[in-house]
């Protein structure tokens, strides 16, 4: 969505998604142009169209810092295929997002090393961490943005951080109706690969709140103003 607001001189061609609610919910933004699938039998069974970009975000769970962080996850593997889509369409250019630890992984050596020979060695390789609260989001979110562009082509880099104070959660919520407490989505549903689907939502239908447990309203309580879940005591830690 950033890339379709950020530019209209593009449209999608093709997009791959594995879960298929994430796959509905794409289609409904941008046309049924969604394979609601694996990525690896994908490639075994569509030709690659020719692209100027590619843009893809493999999962960042093995890696993330808070989650286990398990060197065999084997979704730390999946920015292999989408690096044979770039080897296939040779785009212009291609954006990758992921999780900051992502850059000191072993993944990550292998990755830049798939760029080092063949094919793909036309392309310079530019990573670095950017924070979305340094445009304009009002949430601290760090992700590694890594971005390469053909060596016949000038390397844009990375885009600088907007200039005057952050957006707060306050400059977020301004506007917002009240409610009274509902948890609950609207009834509307969709059909989507056969399968009947909650939605399609606007953003108005999914301010609700949800059903917290006792001991996600205790953490609550037990974090100061200003503060987050590395100040919760031991025993109510989600580490």
């Amino acid at each position: 969505m950033g890339f379709h607001r950020g530019s209209n001189r593009y449209a999608t061609t093709r997009a791959v998604e594995l879960d298929l609610a994430a796959a509905a919910t794409y289609a409904q933004n941008f046309g049924d142009v969604v394979h609601a699938g694996d990525i690896v039998r994908w490639l075994d069974e569509e030709p690659t169209p020719s692209v100027d970009v590619v843009l893809g975000g493999p999962p960042c769970r093995g890696f993330s810092l808070i989650g286990k962080r398990d060197p065999l996850d084997l979704r730390n593997t999946l920015w292999r295929p989408y690096v044979e889509v770039v080897r296939r369409a040779m785009p212009r250019a291609f954006v990758m997002e992921n999780v900051p630890a992502l850059l000191r992984s072993g993944e990550f050596a292998a990755f830049v090393e798939t760029f080092a020979s063949g094919d793909l060695a036309d392309y310079e390789i530019r990573a670095r961490i950017l924070n979305a609260a340094d445009f304009g989001a009002a949430q601290t979110r760090k992700r590694v943005i890594v971005i390469g562009v053909r060596r016949d082509l000038d390397h844009p880099g990375h885009p600088l951080p907007a200039s005057g104070p952050r957006a707060t959660v306050r400059d977020a919520f301004a506007g917002i109706r009240g409610f009274a407490g509902d948890t609950a989505l609207p009834p509307q549903k969709t059909q989507f690969r056969g399968v009947w689907r909650p939605g399609a939502f606007k953003g108005r239908d999914l301010h609700i709140t949800r059903d917290w447990s006792p001991l996600y309203q205790q953490r609550f309580r037990s974090i100061p103003y200003g503060g987050n879940r590395h100040d919760l005591p031991d025993e109510l830690s989600m580490d």
